[in-house]
């Protein structure tokens, strides 16, 4: 035999109504709102951490490097032009691209791709350590693998 609750008892999480429909509280709603809200603020934070800090630090070390340019410093533009800074104003930096220094170039400080100086070195290969890594260690009895 089946019993009927009387409208309004509270059974468990659900409430019976007039109708007989049953209606479940929404006690957990609010935790199921920030649920949705923790995507869209992760995205933000990996968008930052992977797009927008790397991009303010290469505009940092930028600026870095305009401040640090003088006279005399071997330069390469953004344009990939090659030369010597022969004069500085605020914005500017003529460059002389020939080695009698006749051809003069301004460019905008901000066009300064890297100081040719400020570089490391690659690390040289010594032709003696070289020549000891291509020794065969057969017994003569084999052609070296080349």
């Amino acid at each position: 035999m089946l019993v009927q609750d009387p409208p309004g008892t509270v059974c468990g999480d659900a409430t019976t109504t007039d109708d007989r429909t049953v209606r479940v509280r929404d006690e957990g709603r609010d935790v199921e709102e920030l649920g949705g809200l923790l995507l869209p603020i992760g995205f933000l934070v990996v968008l930052y951490l992977l797009l927008i800090r790397p991009q303010q630090k290469r505009r940092k070390e930028q600026e870095r490097m305009v401040r640090a340019l003088g006279v005399g410093d071997d330069v390469v533009t953004i344009g990939g032009l090659h030369g010597r800074v022969v004069a500085l104003t605020d914005s500017t930096m003529d460059l002389a691209v020939d080695a009698d220094e006749d051809i003069i170039v301004r460019y905008e400080r901000s066009s300064l791709a890297r100081i040719v100086g400020d570089e490391p070195a690659p690390a040289a290969v010594d032709d003696a350590d070289a020549d000891t890594d291509t020794e065969d260690d057969t017994d003569g009895d084999e052609a070296p693998d080349r």
